[in-house]
């Protein structure tokens, strides 16, 4: 048994400006590592991640970059189920190897739009590898949700999902400095509230 996924989505920029969405910290910190990224996405340099929802920030190694193409990463390895599930007790563990994410980026439609994929592998064939293969093919699916609202419409949508309230749901509009509310009965999901296509994302496996 070969433990990988491949998870896709199409975003309505050029190649440019999606791969500068990731490479750099501070595009990247706007959507996805809400609690921080340090470090440019460059081949040979290690970076730290950092999320507010799941706090603690951990060490990324980036094997491989080719501007504009492709990003490869190596980071530590968990396994055991994903402690956001109601009923997982938060049992996931660090292993003692590392997985290997690869991200390409390629343009479409005379570059005004463009494929990201990204495809993780290398677990051990263990019953708690393949538990956190899922939890980080969820991980790395709302990550191409949260880029594509950023990169398109100016949206975090990780503050979207963490700041449901009983009046409404709040959208940030970071670039364009003013707040959205958006009622409950109007919101059917997140994507079509922040106005996204049908192209919104594939999942392969």
């Amino acid at each position: 048994m070969d433990l990988k996924f491949r998870v896709a989505a199409r975003i309505a920029r050029p190649v440019h400006e999606v791969f500068e969405a990731v490479a750099d910290p501070a595009e990247l910190s706007n959507y996805f590592t809400t609690g921080g990224a340090k470090g440019r996405l460059e081949t040979g340099a290690t970076v730290t991640w950092d999320f507010q929802d799941f706090p603690g920030a951990f060490p990324v190694d980036v094997f491989e970059v080719v501007p504009d193409e492709r990003i490869v990463l190596k980071w530590a390895a968990n396994e055991g189920e994903p402690p956001n599930l109601s009923d997982s007790g938060g049992k996931v563990r660090e292993a003692n190897y590392q997985t290997i994410v690869t991200m390409t980026f390629t343009p479409l439609d005379d570059d005004t739009r463009t494929l990201v994929e990204i495809r993780e592998e290398g677990w051990r064939e263990t019953q708690g590898a393949l538990h956190a293969s899922y939890g980080n093919c969820q991980g790395w699916s709302q990550m191409l949700d949260a880029l594509k609202a950023w990169v398109e419409h100016g949206i975090n949508l990780r503050e979207v999902f963490t700041s449901r309230l009983g009046l409404g749901l709040r959208l940030l509009l970071p670039r364009r400095g003013a707040f959205a509310r958006v009622p409950p009965p109007a919101l059917n999901h997140a994507g079509a509230a922040a106005g996204l296509g049908p192209d919104f994302l594939e999942l392969r496996s």
